[in-house]
């Protein structure tokens, strides 16, 4: 809505190649207004829709706009020049500046729906839209926008006649369209000229009665178009002109065509090519060497055309033909090219051992009519194993002869045989080679590629390649190719050899292959690699000379290793001296360890010889943590037979527990059963734990159902004496070794109802309540609130504390007055804050003023009394408000009202309206009652009817419902094809025209239009034909008939004889004018673009293509084919041998199922178990 999504200035002044018809840039203008028509239609619906959504406008009366309709909405010119105002020559409204002309800022007001006006100027660019979207000034006055009709008049400031031309456009609603477009209509009218005359009074554009809507006076209506036509042989520019206040602008402008000079094949000229020359300019062509060329010499331009360009044909270079002699007529001098003229034949003569396709060929219009095409021939040779039976070797054959060659013998392979064709003096490529034996490695090494197979045979030139298998090496392995009957190299295998692994040796590679166990994933060596052991640090390695691979093994013993044993650390257990932990030991060797603290820890396996066996110690020392015996867990509870402080974990660490037996309180113990030291960091099994017990003790305001001594880890619980007059926290206390960790705390409650100093339940005050039970808590609080005809101050939340509320603050309620209400009125701001919280004690006043509408109000100050009412002298009462009214538009004749100027006025508010000069009125006053405002008094215009005048009509600048307003001046006018003696001027005095009619109006006598008398019907300029008797849409003009005598009849037919003459003359130039461009211009157009290209692929179509498809074809159904049909075979054998193993597996299956259900029918049955039965119970 706010982006202007197309420039309206492409539209006001289109460009139109000065080439095109009228009828083509009339149409084209109207497209273009149609697109601006159709894209203004559907951005004004898109802002109606979102209008429609949300309407509003932020004014101080927050008054809805009127619902936009684009089509009731049309936009109307504003007596006067220059920026909008009303009534006063007041401009201050809200609006903003756009960079655009009249047409643009025309579509951007009517795209904008709170836009109801704008102005422009025809000068320049710079226009204002009166409207609140997007407002840079005067953005809180919004009256035009809700009232369009208070802009009556446009003017500027006489300090600034920069818009002195503007233009006021406001929009009105579409049923007073009709009153307001009248008014300038008829002033703005224009009487366009019948022909624009230029250089030497030569006419240069005529009007197009057609593409000028006229009224009945000839005239056109203000911004309307007239279309002209160019004259032939004329440019023109602007051929629409426009009507523009009364005057016509834009008018065309003519001059008469150059003549364009072009490139003539096959004719140089004086004139340069590419710029026109002007009219009556002269210039010379002569033909060249390859053309030839009617007429030559000089040509005038006239009025854009040629009196006669020469036609040229070209020549027919000779061309150069390999093989062949061409006949002398035809040669060039000295090695010069030879052009041959149209119609010529030329002879060719082949050479020794070459054939030509013809011999004689015909030039026509710089082309020969065929191409001669010479070959050589071919020698037939002889080639070892095939032979061609039908040509001869040695012989020579001509070009496209096809020898057959036959491969006579299968050892061979033979490439290139079959039919090939003598091409060029040469036969295709052909050789035959023999073929090679695939020798046999099977086993050792595999072989791949097309056709090879061990003891088979392979074409020539056939790629085998051979893979070693993985425990072999080969030499000359990889692609090998057959060459006349050998492989270029013959593969040689031999096994290699594993490297096993040696635990505790590296290997590496003396010479040959790198040496690396086989088992890590690496290949077996290839023969002839010496490999060579060593032992690691951690073992002793016997056999490790160097090693040579042959045959698949090593030579000598394999190596063997043993491991060595590493001295371990041992927690609380030492080495013996000279011993380091880590240190290697013999396969075989003894360690003795010691303990290092044997008051603290308790080893095994020490002090005695430890082996070493291949790197593992069979057995090694273990040491424990010993466990010391509790004491403080008991608090001296209870007794053991465990001595010492530590024991250790063995048969020796086993603890008894005796409970103590002592004075009260006494003593509580668990896990007093035999505690067992475990190899787990020195603990026992478990811990046993005494703790002594705890004497109850009294507290005030609490009871207890405890005993007077209470068990370790047991709790005793107090209750408050008096529920109702405390509370006590903390009730539920544990015993914990002798003592009780804490006591009980109590506080007093706050009793509402009676114990309290200043509130009760029942309320003290008067107007007071509260929501609080007849018991609060301490620490608690209270709501204490006003009634609700009550006002009180100081209330709220009270916190009971020992039993008394706190009273810093006393309440004080006194009785409160409710406020009256209306959608009329409101509490005047500056009311106390009383009045506007609704807490208004007896005796306080308050004030109320209208909302928004109701201005004038009664009893707007009220006292509140004694009953809870407001009031006024003693009596109740409340505030009356009367509704504002709008005031109306001024109407036709009123220019204003002396008293209301705002859009509003107050009830009871009477307003004085003032009457033009040039009105009548009746009454000139109304008055406001409650928002209704009698509309302005209906005014008459004094003003004077128009006469009837035949052929002539009345140029008023301005009307008033079809008559003339009084004091305003008008012209008579003639209206075509009339013509009068008197147009005399006149003058409106109240109803009265001073000065007369027009007289003397006939239509004078025409000959026919566009007709020379005596002359003839047409005259030709340049080639074009001006004053002929038809349009240029192909219609006659229309004619007119008028009376003559005999004499003047005799004469017209007479002058027939030349008339005739100049039509036929027009006939025979046409057709001489046409005659080039169908026997020249369209021959060579169908040679080039048709037979020429017809002629070129008929002269290079082969079929060497056949042959090569033919190839391929026997090559894809014999080779491809066989090998496929193979394939499939092979296939159908594998899909039987997989189906015979699924039917034997299947034969298993039902087999074993089968016996199973024939083992279990086998049951045997006991003799005393048979029961008899009859015969017809077994039936």
């Amino acid at each position: 809505h706010d982006q202007q999504l197309f420039s309206v200035q492409q539209f006001e002044t289109p460009s139109l190649d000065s080439t095109g018809s009228d009828s083509e840039r009339t149409i084209m203008n109207q497209m273009k207004l149609l697109v601006v028509a159709l894209l203004h239609n559907l951005l004004c619906q898109v802002d109606a829709w979102k209008i429609a959504a949300n309407r509003t406008i932020a004014v101080d009366q927050k008054e809805k706009l009127p619902e936009y309709k684009e089509e009731e909405r049309v936009p109307i010119r504003v007596p006067g020049n220059g920026y909008c105002w009303d009534r006063n020559h007041q401009e201050s409204q809200a609006r903003r500046f756009v960079e655009t002309t009249c047409s643009g800022v025309r579509i951007l007001c009517n795209r904008d729906c709170h836009c109801v006006a704008y102005a422009c100027q025809e000068s320049g660019p710079g226009a204002v839209m009166y409207t609140s979207e997007g407002c840079e000034m005067d953005c809180g006055q919004v009256d035009w926008i809700l009232n369009s009709s208070l802009i009556v008049q446009a003017g500027h400031d006489q300090l600034n006649p920069a818009f002195a031309d503007g233009q006021c456009w406001k929009f009105v609603q579409q049923d007073k369209k009709d009153e307001a477009k009248a008014r300038l209509e008829e002033f703005n009218k224009c009487l366009p000229p019948l022909e624009v005359a230029f250089a030497n009074g030569v006419v240069g554009a005529t009007l197009d009665p057609d593409a000028c809507p006229r009224d009945s006076n000839g005239k056109v209506k203000h911004d309307d178009f007239c279309g002209y036509v160019a004259v032939n042989g004329w440019d023109c520019t602007q051929l629409h002109a426009v009507c523009h206040n009364r005057n016509m602008t834009l008018m065309p402008s003519c001059t008469p065509k150059p003549c364009p000079v072009k490139a003539i094949n096959g004719a140089a000229g004086t004139c340069p090519v590419g710029p026109d020359v002007q009219n009556g300019t002269a210039c010379s062509w002569q033909a060249t060497p390859t053309y030839t060329c009617e007429p030559e010499g000089s040509q005038t331009c006239l009025y854009g055309n040629w009196t006669d360009l020469p036609i040229c044909i070209p020549r027919c270079p000779v061309p150069t033909v390999d093989g062949a002699s061409v006949s002398p007529e035809c040669k060039g001098e000295n090695g010069a090219k030879k052009w041959a003229p149209s119609g010529s034949n030329c002879t060719w003569t082949p050479l020794e051992n070459w054939t030509c396709s013809h011999n004689v060929t015909q030039c026509d219009t710089g082309n020969f009519d065929s191409i001669v095409q010479c070959w050589p021939m071919c020698l037939v040779p002889s080639i070892l194993g095939t032979n061609p039976p039908n040509c001869t070797a040695g012989s020579m054959v001509a070009h496209s002869t096809i020898c057959k060659w036959t491969t006579i013998d299968e050892d061979y392979t033979c490439t290139g045989v079959g039919n090939n064709p003598c091409t060029l003096g040469s036969f295709p490529d052909m050789a035959c080679l023999a073929k090679c034996t695939v020798p046999n490695l099977a086993g050792e090494a595999k072989v791949t590629g097309q056709g090879c197979t061990f003891d088979k045979k392979v074409a020539d030139s056939t790629e085998c390649e051979w893979t070693e298998e993985n425990d072999f090496y080969c030499q000359h392995a990889g692609s090998r190719t057959c060459r006349d009957g050998e492989f270029d190299k013959t593969p040689e295998c031999e096994r290699r050899c594993p490297v096993d692994t040696v635990v505790g040796a590296n290997v590496k590679s003396v010479s040959g292959d790198t040496c690396s166990y086989t088992s890590s994933g690496s290949r077996p060596v290839a023969p002839g690699t010496v490999c060579q052991w060593e032992a690691n640090p951690s073992h002793t390695c016997n056999f490790t000379e160097p090693k040579t691979c042959s045959h698949g093994g090593f030579s000598g013993s394999p190596p063997a290793c043993d491991l060595k044993c590493a001295a371990p650390r041992i927690p609380e257990a030492s080495l013996p001296a000279g011993v380091s932990v880590g240190d290697p030991v013999e396969s075989g060797a003894t360690l003795i360890w010691t303990t290092t603290d044997k008051d603290n820890w308790y080893c095994k396996n020490v002090d005695t010889p430890l082996v070493c066996r291949n790197g593992i110690w069979a057995v090694l020392p273990t040491c424990y943590k010993k466990c010391t015996v509790p004491t403080s867990e008991l608090h001296g509870g209870a007794t053991t037979n465990c001595t010492k402080a530590k024991v250790a974990p063995d048969h020796t660490g086993i603890c008894a527990w005796t409970k103590k037996t002592g004075p009260d309180p006494g003593w509580t113990c668990d896990n007093m059963h035999n505690t067992k030291c475990t190899t787990n960091d020195g603990l026992f099994d478990h811990t046993p734990h005494c703790h002594s017990n705890c004497f109850v003790p009294t507290y005030a305001h609490t009871i207890t159902t405890c005993p007077a001594i209470q068990k370790h880890s047991l709790s005793c619980t107090w209750q408050p004496k008096d529920p109702e007059q405390y509370t006590c926290s903390t009730n539920s206390i544990t015993c914990n070794n002798g003592n009780f960790p804490s006591q009980p705390h109590c506080d007093r409650r706050c009793s509402v109802n009676s114990g309290s100093r200043v509130y009760s339940q029942a309320g003290q005050y008067e107007g007071l309540k509260n929501n609080c039970p007849n018991g609060v808590n301490h620490g608690q609080t209270c709501d204490f609130f006003a009634d609700t005809l009550y006002s009180c101050d100081n209330i709220g939340s009270r916190t009971c504390d020992q039993g008394e509320f706190d009273n810093s603050n006393p309440i004080s309620c006194t009785k409160k007055c409710v406020l009256p209400t209306g959608s009329q009125f409101e509490v005047d701001p500056q009311s106390s804050s009383r009045c506007k919280s609704g807490a208004v004690r007896v005796g306080e006043s308050c004030s109320w003023q209208g909302k928004a509408g109701y201005s004038y109000c009664t009893n707007k100050v009220l006292t509140c009394q004694a009953n809870g009412n407001f009031g006024k002298n003693g009596a109740d009462a409340t505030p009356i408000c009367y509704h504002d009214c709008s005031v109306p538009n001024a109407g036709v004749g009123i220019s204003g009202s002396t008293n209301c100027h705002t859009s509003t006025v107050a009830h009871n508010t009477a307003c004085t309206w003032q009457q033009q000069s040039e009105y009548s009125c009746p009454s000139l006053q109304t008055t406001c009652n409650n928002g209704n405002l009698p509309a302005p008094p209906t005014c008459t215009q004094i003003s004077c009817a128009i006469p009837t005048v035949t052929g002539a009509r009345l140029d008023c600048a301005a009307l008033t419902d079809g008559r003339v307003p009084h004091g305003a001046s008008c012209t008579w006018k003639n209206v075509d094809p009339y013509r009068c003696a008197s147009l005399p001027s006149v003058q409106c005095s109240n109803t009265h025209l001073s000065g007369g009619h027009a007289s003397g109006c006939a239509i004078p006598v025409a000959t026919t239009s566009g007709a020379e008398p005596g002359t003839g019907p047409a005259r030709r300029l340049s080639g074009y034909y001006s004053g002929d008797c038809m349009k240029i849409d192909g219609t006659m003009m229309k004619t007119e008939t008028y009376d003559c005598t005999l004499a003047e009849f005799t004469s017209l037919v007479q002058s027939y004889d030349v008339k005739l003459q100049k039509v036929f003359s027009r006939l025979d130039t046409a057709a001489a004018a046409t005659m080039s461009s169908i026997s020249v211009d369209m021959k060579k157009l169908v040679s080039e673009t048709f037979s020429d290209k017809l002629v070129t692929m008929n002269q290079r179509l082969t079929c060497n293509w056949l042959g090569e498809g033919y190839r391929g074809t026997i090559e894809g159904l014999c080779y491809g084919g066989v090998w496929g049909l193979s394939v499939v075979g092979a296939m159908y054998v594998a899909s039987g041998s997989i189906l015979l193993f699924l039917v034997i597996l299947t034969y298993a299956v039902w087999k074993v199922a089968v016996d199973n259900i024939t083992s279990a029918g086998q049951q045997v049955i006991d003799a005393d178990s048979i029961v008899p039965a009859s015969k017809a119970e077994l039936d």
